[in-house]
């Protein structure tokens, strides 16, 4: 980079400080994210298919849900997904939930599974099972 580009990056950002714009938060909001991966059975494919569509649409009314990412490695068998919410809170809140217990118990029939939970940007340098393209 340029002296003179690192100049008016350095004078825009001044400017919009000054305007009061804030490259940062104020606030720090850590947003919580539950990591499952999976791999469904054979044969079973269907019934997971079914399953996985219940469970979005359950998760899409719990308080705080932020927003669902699945990932597909080249083996189409296994799936990474990430669940974000709004913080620790409200994402324990969704796991201890009756609805979520129930469909729980009811996926290990269609697929196996490990999970881990996390806060904060640990989740955007190491996902368990994902294989980079």
């Amino acid at each position: 980079m340029k002296h003179s580009e690192t100049k008016e990056i350095l004078a825009t950002r001044n400017l919009r400080k000054e305007q009061g714009f804030s490259l940062m938060p104020e606030k720090s909001v850590q947003e919580a994210t539950t990591i499952v991966s999976r791999r469904i059975k054979p044969g079973h494919e269907l019934e997971y298919a079914n399953w996985f569509g219940r469970i979005v649409e359950a998760i899409k009314k719990a308080p705080g849900f932020r927003g669902i990412t699945v990932v597909v490695p080249a083996d189409s068998d296994s799936r990474i997904i990430l669940y974000r919410f709004a913080d620790v809170e409200t994402m324990e809140s969704w796991e201890m939930s009756p609805e979520r217990q129930e469909l729980m118990s009811e996926v290990e029939k269609y697929a196996s599974q490990s999970y881990d939970s996390m806060s904060g940007l640990e989740t955007w340098f190491h996902v368990s099972d994902a294989r980079s393209a």
